[in-house]
């Protein structure tokens, strides 16, 4: 048995899909790069956000530094310039961290849409439903997205208005 309903959840390599035919700027990647510190003792009990980087406590003493938002299409890698730049704005957030022992660093993409808001719902094409372009908020949005599409596949009234979500929006291609 085939199912009615396909659902494109792609991150940020849902523009390269074909079908849906949406513009190949609609969902770009945004990279950001991330470094791992470890303190000999925990410095801070909860997420600091400061103007240049957050920090992201553990309770082991690891602590992330983030993030980056660059946008140099699916190129990977950390740069050299970028963990300096992280590093710094976190000492000057937390000048002990200066002493810290830097442990890793890794970059990976988001899904960046130009309005900052994800592609989710139903797309002019019956059947197909988009879940994207959540860019920093993923994992907070997911639960909510989850109930979005399962209520769009059902036939059921969303549990939130799509308008301002919806592929059809603004600089949207047709689907």
């Amino acid at each position: 048995v085939l199912g009615t309903h396909v659902v494109i959840a792609a991150g940020s390599w849902t523009s390269l899909l074909q079908p849906p035919r949406l513009s190949e700027t609609r969902v770009v990647p945004a990279r950001g790069q991330i470094v791992e510190l470890k303190t000999s003792v925990p410095l801070l009990s909860s997420v600091v956000f400061g103007p240049d980087c957050y920090l992201v406590p553990r309770p082991d003493g690891r602590l992330l530094v983030g993030s980056t938002l660059e946008f140099v299409g699916f190129r990977r890698g950390v740069t050299a310039g970028a963990v300096a730049k992280l590093i710094a704005a976190a000492i000057r957030l937390v000048p002990a961290l200066a002493e810290a022992e830097l442990l890793s660093s890794w970059s990976s993409f988001r899904p960046y849409t130009q309005d900052e808001l994800p592609l989710l719902g139903p797309s002019k094409t019956q059947g197909l439903i988009l879940m994207s372009g959540h860019y920093r908020n993923g994992i907070l949005l997911a639960p909510v997205s989850a109930a979005i599409v399962r209520a769009c596949v059902m036939g059921k009234r969303s549990p939130l208005p799509l308008g301002p979500f919806s592929p059809e929006r603004s600089g949207a291609a047709v689907l």
